[in-house]
């Protein structure tokens, strides 16, 4: 029977089976498709296509899609690379095409659910490049795209990602491990095929609120959810019908099912946590904490449940009668989030906002491991594998990370791929898969199995970037990180040049180059360092005087002085010659100096400080020249002069940017943004038209400082919220440093892209194109539709981030945006 499914597939299985005239329009826009695929696809090739893997044969992607039973090509394919995986060595090469099949699949099943051609316009031309399918198959089809640099060698590190639409706050796998549920802030709870990620059903409907919790029963008929509408409700799997609503005085923050099936058990905001008749909807028994109830976990055996909580402890419970079991397990420094037992019992894991996962012996409720060292945020999530050797978390940072339980150390690299915080991760029943829910509003399906062993490298955490600054011929970056090294980077290769590293712990807040490029000089925790711009040697700097952090440093355009602001809440003037103080310390300002900056004619210093105010000095004499510019109503951030020394622009922590006059200190417009968060940095192009910001919203945003308007639409790219911005000299260029640990190079000319996404909307053109041009004309679904709103083109979620700059540096990797030949490409 194989031979003859695949004999059947061989000789009947053709390019546009059926002659599909359009690739811009969707299966279901295709009005006689059912009788073409009558026509086109016969009977034995249709039992082939769906039962060719019991029998052991190829892989017909093309006529499943026109049959709508894509699915089966996934099923089939993993009972093909389960076949191999028990037969000979000579199978490992079926099973590695199988399995990369499988992949290609997966990865763009939407698309090719959707519109059968893209199985080869979008699937083959953007496959990685080290995928084996495409390889093979890409020169039969010379009129695809072509990813000319910068595509993936490999699979993204996820198998599938599922769209959800809103924030996924938790999710749930099945015991048989053949379904996914998830609850959002959208108020619905959704059932999923762990296979194909398809929704199985139409969404469970009833909440009125955030859907906090779900989770399976342990026979797979039953889902419970509960939500801030105050409710926990019982769900038939089998009619969607709703078999009981838990009535709760607060919103409900976890519920699970007993393994009986029969109960179910809840925490709510108030701090109560309840067992309930799941079927019947009677409350049995009722206790709890003081404060919210945020997790929920069962013991295997049923006999008791744990719960973690607001204030900070986690407690145990016998669930038949209620009664507290041993003493409350302390050692949390903030709210637990999550509870698991592990499956023997004895243990049980926690997570909580203080960043750690804690493991505890059950029986003497004491702490016996402490994971994490809160680098990565807030643990939202903490879940065993069915074996119990690992832990994975979900957390603040947007990873996955997997976990040794008996040394606590991370096993394999994070696994990285969402765009928002990780709300919930949980193992299948077999531990092969993991699923993950994320603020960013997509379900995520991993691998479990990849094993990238974790490398010696610090966290990249730590590369925070801190201060970025261009070198006054516009050919270097300097930027300063967390991990207490400067950084040296060229801007038109992105490599860096050079890696400054100074003792670990060591602050590095501001860093600059000199205006005629001949040294580099940065803060050192209360210090000022000095280095050769040409060959990086130290060089003298000036004593130590401050007695707190410096948070800012500026050199004048005659490089004659240094000046510094302190968190001791006062301000030095340096002779760089000398190496001494030529005035006397600036005191006025009644908290931590955050800001300092010279006028480009170097006659003033300007000021900015915690008490929200700011300071305009005589560089000369250290006098004050005006009264404090008042405005803001937090601490002052930044500050950027203009090239003509006649107006100051300054950011901070009350979400304003203010422009001011400098001769008069009077405003010089009314306060501008208020919508994006706290303005960390501010940079004056050099002809003076418009200023560069870094808001809280991971954006870079250039404003026209004749209309006191934003320019053009925000920056995109970053992944994190941006600390420092700079303008090259050469006017060309936005430099950026991230939260992220990445620095950014933009071009400063943003008529540039929208001219390029004019030309997009209508056409490809035949030149090369960025991928991210185009994933800025990307749906929420992925389609890149044309201005008539035919189907173009499909992008992976892997390239559907925009990302606006030209170049990404990192001490890890360096980033080019991928390149895309359109040149032969056929569509339509």
């Amino acid at each position: 029977m194989a031979e003859c499914c695949l004999r059947t597939m061989i000789n009947e299985l053709k390019f546009n089976i059926c002659a599909l005239e359009d690739s811009h329009v969707a299966n279901r826009e295709v009005p006689d498709l059912k009788s073409r695929v009558q026509i086109a696809i016969s009977e034995q090739l249709v039992y082939s296509c769906l039962h060719w893997s019991s029998h052991v044969a190829a892989m017909p992607a093309e006529a499943l899609s026109l049959m709508s039973k894509l699915d089966v090509a996934l099923s089939s394919l993993l009972e093909l690379i389960e076949w191999c995986s028990t037969s000979q060595d000579v199978m490992t090469s079926v099973s590695s095409h199988a399995h990369d099949a499988y992949r290609l699949v997966l990865a763009f099943y939407d698309a090719i659910l959707e519109s059968t051609p893209h199985l080869y316009l979008s699937a083959l031309g953007l496959a990685p490049k080290g995928s084996r399918v495409a390889q093979r198959m890409r020169p039969y089809f010379p009129n695809i795209l072509i990813v000319e640099e910068g595509l993936n060698t490999g699979w993204s590190s996820w198998l599938r990602s599922i769209p959800h639409g809103a924030v996924v706050t938790s999710v749930g796998v099945s015991s048989d491990g053949r379904r996914i549920v998830s609850g959002s802030e959208a108020s619905l709870v959704q059932l999923w095929d762990a296979d194909s990620g398809s929704a199985i059903s139409d969404p469970l409907s009833g909440h009125s609120d955030t859907v906090r919790c779900v989770g399976f029963s342990l026979n797979g008929r039953n889902v419970v959810s509960g939500s801030y509408d105050h409710t926990a409700r019982v769900w038939d799997l089998e009619t969607g019908a709703i078999v009981s609503v838990l009535p709760h005085d607060a919103g409900v923050m976890s519920a699970v099912f007993h393994p009986d099936n029969m109960r179910v058990i809840t925490g709510s905001f108030e701090g109560k946590i309840r067992v309930w008749d799941a079927k019947s909807g009677t409350e049995l028994h009722q206790f709890g904490h003081l404060d919210s109830v945020n997790s929920l976990a069962v013991a295997h055996d049923g006999r008791r449940v744990a719960s973690g909580s607001s204030d900070r402890t986690i407690r145990l419970w016998d669930v038949s009668s209620g009664n507290a079991v041993h003493q409350s397990l302390v050692g949390h420094s903030d709210y637990v989030y999550s509870v698991a037992f592990a499956p023997d019992g004895l243990h049980l894991a926690s997570g909580s906002n203080d960043g750690t996962i804690r493991i505890w012996d059950v029986n003497t409720c004491t702490s016996i491991l402490r994971i994490m060292d809160g680098s990565c945020g807030p643990v939202w999530s903490a879940a065993y594998s069915p074996s119990g050797r690992h832990i994975i978390s979900g957390t603040w940072d947007k990873t996955i990370r997997i976990w040794d339980v008996q040394t606590g150390t991370a096993l394999y690299e994070p696994l990285v791929g969402h765009l928002g915080t990780v709300r919930s991760a949980v193992f299948s029943s077999n531990g092969r898969r993991i699923v993950s829910g994320s603020e960013d509003g997509s379900l995520r399906v991993w691998d479990a199995e990849v094993e990238t062993p974790a490398s010696d490298n610090q966290s990249h955490d730590l590369t925070c970037v801190w201060a970025v600054a261009f070198s006054s011929d516009s050919s270097r970056i300097a930027s300063s990180h967390m991990d207490s090294r400067i950084r040296v980077w060229d801007i038109k290769t992105g490599d860096m040049l050079h890696e400054i590293r100074l003792e670990k712990g060591d602050e590095i807040w501001s860093v600059k180059f000199s205006s005629d490029d001949q040294f580099l000089v940065c803060s050192c925790n209360s210090s000022i360092r000095i280095w050769d711009a040409d060959n990086y040697a130290a060089l003298p700097g000036p004593p130590a005087a401050h007695t707190d952090l410096i948070w800012s440093i500026d050199i004048s355009q005659n490089s004659q002085l240094i000046v510094s602001g302190s968190r001791d809440e006062t301000i030095r003037i340096w002779d760089t010659q000398a190496l001494a103080e030529a005035v006397e310390p600036l005191q006025g300002h009644s908290g931590g100096v955050r800001c300092v900056c010279f006028t480009p004619n170097g006659q003033q210093l300007v000021s900015g400080g915690n008490d929200a105010m700011i300071k305009i000095w005589s560089a000369q004499s250290g006098e004050l020249m005006l009264q404090p510019l008042v405005g803001h109503s937090r601490p002052i951030c930044s500050i950027t002069i203009s090239p003509d020394c006649k107006t100051i622009v300054s950011g901070a922590q009350d979400n304003m940017m203010i422009a001011w006059n400098l001769d008069s200190g009077t405003m010089a417009s009314k306060p501008l943004m208020g919508n994006c968060g706290v303005v960390f940095s501010v940079s004056f192009s050099p002809d003076g038209k418009q200023v560069a910001v870094a808001p809280y919203d991971n954006t870079v945003q250039i404003w026209d400082m004749e209309t006191y308007e934003l320019d053009s639409k925000p920056l995109l790219g970053h992944s994190d919220f941006v600390k420092s911005v700079s303008w090259s000299p050469d006017g060309k260029h936005i430099a950026s440093g991230s939260n992220d640990g990445t620095i950014r190079i933009w071009h400063a000319d943003r008529n540039i892209a929208v001219a390029k996404a004019t030309v997009l909307r209508s056409k490809l053109p035949k030149i090369p194109v960025l991928l991210w041009d185009l994933a800025r004309l990307a749906d929420t679904d992925g389609w890149v539709r044309m201005a008539s709103g035919e189907l173009l083109l499909w992008l992976p979620p892997e390239h559907r981030a925009v990302d606006d700059s030209l170049l990404q540096l990192s001490p890890y990797e360096k980033s080019a945006n991928s390149r895309i030949n359109s040149l032969n490409f056929e569509h339509g």
